[in-house]
C-alpha cells in the first residue's frame, strides 16, 4: 500500500478510536471525520474498496453487540414500515377499473340466438327476450342481466367470482352449473329450473331457495310467494331445440308461445277455455296454424283469424 494510503489509515485509527462525551456519537463523528480526510488523498479503484471495508471493520469493532442488535431492530421495523407505506400508496393510488360497457342482445319474433360470454359461459336467448351482458366481466363477479323474455345458461364454473343474473325482482347466484330462467313480462310468475350444480335465488330482501338438479322455483310477480317442485328439467329449456313443451300450462303460458314465436296474440270469449289446462309440444318449424288446429281438437274447441289476434271459440 502507498504512501497516501498508509497516512490515510492511520488517520482513520485516529478517527474510530477518538472519544466523545456521548458514546452513540462516536459513529457518527468517524464518518464525518472520515470523508474530511478522504478528501486529502486520492485512490484507486481498488485502494477504495479495501478501505471501505476496513472503515467499515473498525466502525462495528467500536459500536459493540448491543448496539449493534439495537440497528437489526431498527432495520427490521423500518423494513416493515417501508412495505406498508408502499402497500398504502398502492392502494390509493391503484387504477380505478374501467366502467364496464355492456351489450344488449334483442331477440325477435320466432330468431333464437346462442352467445359466447367473455368468460366462455353459453348463453341461449329464447325469441321475444332483452338480455344485457358486459363485454368483460368486472375481476370480482359476473354480472348480467334479463329484464324481459327465457334464456338458458351453461356458466363457466370460477370459484372466486360468482354469476349473477338479474331478472326482475330476482337474483340467481351461481358459481358454476346450468339452469334456465323465464321471465316474460306478460306471465304473472318466474321460473329457474336448474339442469346442473346448485343455483341460490334470492330477491331484495332473503334467499329464497338453494336449488339443484331437477328443481324449480315458480315465483308469483306481485305476491313474492313462490313455490319449489321436483320437475323433468329438459322440458323447461326444449324451447332451445325449436320445442316449446307445455305441462298443465294456463291458457296464458300458452299465448305467450304464440305471442313470442309467432307473433299472435290468443284470446277467447268464452270463460271456460282460460280455465283450461294444457299438456302439450308446441314445435316452431311447424305453422301456427297446424299448431292452433290441434289445440282446437284437443279441447273441442274453434279458432278464427284476424290479422295477427287469433280468438277461440
Amino acid at each position: 500500500m502507498n504512501k497516501s494510503i498508509k497516512k490515510f489509515k492511520d488517520a482513520l485509527k485516529r478517527i474510530s478510536t477518538k472519544r466523545n462525551n456521548a458514546k452513540n456519537n462516536a459513529l457518527v463523528e468517524g464518518w464525518y471525520n472520515s470523508y474530511q480526510v478522504l478528501e486529502k488523498y486520492a485512490f484507486n479503484d481498488v485502494d477504495k474498496d479495501a478501505l471501505k471495508s476496513e472503515l467499515k471493520h473498525q466502525i462495528f469493532n467500536n459500536i459493540g453487540q448491543s448496539r449493534r442488535l439495537w440497528l437489526q431492530k431498527c432495520a427490521v421495523a423500518a423494513t416493515i414500515a417501508v412495505a406498508l407505506s408502499i402497500g398504502v400508496w398502492m392502494a390509493s393510488h391503484e387504477r380505478p377499473q374501467r366502467p364496464l360497457v355492456f351489450r344488449t342482445s334483442v331477440t325477435q319474433i320466432g330468431v333464437l340466438k346462442y352467445l359466447l360470454l367473455s368468460d366462455s359461459t353459453e348463453v341461449w336467448v329464447n325469441s321475444s327476450s332483452r338480455f344485457l351482458y358486459p363485454e368483460k366481466f368486472a375481476s370480482a363477479k359476473r354480472n348480467v342481466l334479463l329484464p324481459e323474455g327465457e334464456a338458458f345458461f351453461e356458466v363457466k364454473r370460477d370459484t372466486l367470482r360468482p354469476f349473477i343474473v338479474n331478472a326482475g325482482q330476482l337474483e340467481i347466484k351461481v358459481l358454476g352449473t346450468s339452469f334456465n330462467i323465464s321471465n316474460y313480462s306478460m306471465l304473472h310468475n318466474q321460473v329457474i329450473t336448474v339442469n346442473t350444480g346448485k343455483v341460490q335465488v334470492s330477491n331484495a330482501n332473503k334467499v329464497l331457495a338453494l336449488l339443484e338438479k331437477g328443481k324449480q322455483i315458480t315465483v308469483h310477480k306481485q305476491t313474492g310467494q313462490f313455490v319449489v317442485s321436483q320437475v323433468n328439467q329438459s322440458n323447461s329449456f326444449s324451447w332451445k331445440d325449436g320445442k316449446a313443451t307445455l305441462t298443465d300450462a294456463d291458457f296464458i303460458q300458452l299465448a305467450q308461445v304464440f305471442k313470442s314465436w309467432y307473433g299472435l296474440s290468443l284470446k277467447s270469449i268464452i270463460p271456460q277455455i282460460n280455465g283450461f289446462r294444457y299438456t302439450l309440444t308446441i314445435q316452431r318449424n311447424i305453422s301456427a296454424e297446424e299448431n292452433l288446429k290441434m289445440i282446437c281438437k284437443m279441447h273441442h274447441i274453434q279458432y278464427r283469424k284476424e290479422g295477427d289476434v287469433v280468438e277461440f271459440y
